[in-house]
């Protein structure tokens, strides 16, 4: 099951604006240098981000785009005994893997990550019968894209180092969900893509001496992202997947960054039963008791996320570098549909993410 077509003949609420209805998506991100913005419900094949006229600045060159471009393609997976994600990172002037692993008993984090200095092109143009691949150090992560079957298959090596475990995935992923899609303005012709779509599956995670089996109980996203971000990029980031007695399979994503008109343009999605429902642009805010707490301006969105641990990496200097924290934990709340219909989010497992790159 992918998608059956419900939410694209609805009557939609008079704030979720024309922009986030989704239409079929261009053959392209970019024509003639121009950028097609929108959202969109199926895979877009040439995603020739790079073609975009002046996305930075006026008379910066085509050719440093590439030196501009922040793109990632990345997994999560959530199973009975845990959380694992993984992503290959190309930003510029750095290529790297990571692989987080949260487990749910213990609360305990783990996680491996390789830095490789120096340019480097490891996610592709499409996720159209392609392969997103990175080594490093004998750490890899391979992505083996079949989105025109709605189909993914997801690979990582990890050796053990240090105090680092290994670690391990081999999943077939298979879509149950119509894809969420968006190209969204960080400025004037300066795109920020995002493809996200929800995934059961099966195969195996090995984290040190365990093996964990995927059940009908694994659900999986893949995050497809290229963006040409300003030199201080930041979000903050909420997303969660599993099963309610009321709706079975559940998942939503909300995402608070500099998108610069988040009511015509944003990733903030709803799926339900295998459709789409767009949502409001949100704001997260940090409480005293150390949560997050996702709403909106229409009542449509108040998500707590009770964060249980998170993984925290800081690297370079003053002008270059990420400060990244990435939590996990349960979320309680809910999510309204374009129907209006409230949808509990009590106890759905996810993750977010606060990033910051100055670079």
């Amino acid at each position: 099951m992918r998608q059956r077509e419900i939410v694209q003949n609805a009557v939609y609420p008079e704030f979720i604006a024309e922009k986030r209805r989704p239409i079929c998506a261009p053959a392209s991100i970019v024509k003639d240098g121009v950028v097609a913005f929108g959202t969109f419900k199926d895979p877009i094949s040439d995603l020739n981000i790079l073609d975009a006229k002046n996305p930075v600045r006026k008379h910066f060159p085509r050719w440093l785009n590439s030196v501009r471009i922040k793109e990632w393609e990345a997994f999560e997976i959530s199973f009975d005994e845990g959380f694992v994600v993984g992503a290959i990172y190309d930003i510029g002037m750095m290529t790297f893997n990571v692989i987080i692993f949260f487990d749910k008993a213990g609360k305990k984090v783990e996680s491996n990550q390789y830095i490789k200095p120096g340019p480097g092109k490891v996610v592709k143009d499409s996720l159209i019968d392609s392969v997103s691949s990175n080594t490093h150090k004998g750490f890899s992560i391979t992505f083996d894209n079949q989105f025109q079957d709605g189909k993914c298959h997801v690979m990582s090596s990890c050796p053990a180092k240090k105090d680092k475990l290994k670690m391990a995935v081999d999943c077939d992923l298979t879509s149950i969900s119509q894809p969420s899609v968006a190209v969204m303005p960080l400025g004037d012709n300066r795109p920020l893509y995002s493809h996200k779509e929800l995934f059961s599956a099966t195969g195996s995670i090995t984290i040190g001496d365990t093996t964990f089996t995927m059940n009908e109980n694994s659900v999986a996203i893949i995050d497809d992202h290229k963006g040409f971000y300003p030199y201080r990029m930041h979000y903050d980031w909420i997303t969660g997947m599993g099963k309610t007695e009321e709706d079975g399979i559940i998942g939503f994503n909300l995402t608070d960054n500099q998108v610069t008109n988040t009511h015509e343009y944003n990733e903030n999605y709803l799926w339900l039963d295998g459709d789409m429902h767009p949502l409001p642009a949100v704001k997260i805010a940090r409480l005293d008791n150390g949560n997050w707490l996702a709403t909106d301006e229409h009542d449509t969105v108040h998500v707590e996320f009770i964060i249980e641990n998170a993984f925290k990496l800081k690297v370079g200097i003053s002008f270059y570098g990420a400060n990244y924290i990435a939590p996990f934990g349960y979320h309680k709340g809910w999510i309204k549909d374009i129907n209006g219909v409230k949808h509990s989010v009590d106890d759905i497992f996810g993750m977010g993410e606060d990033k910051t790159y100055t670079m």
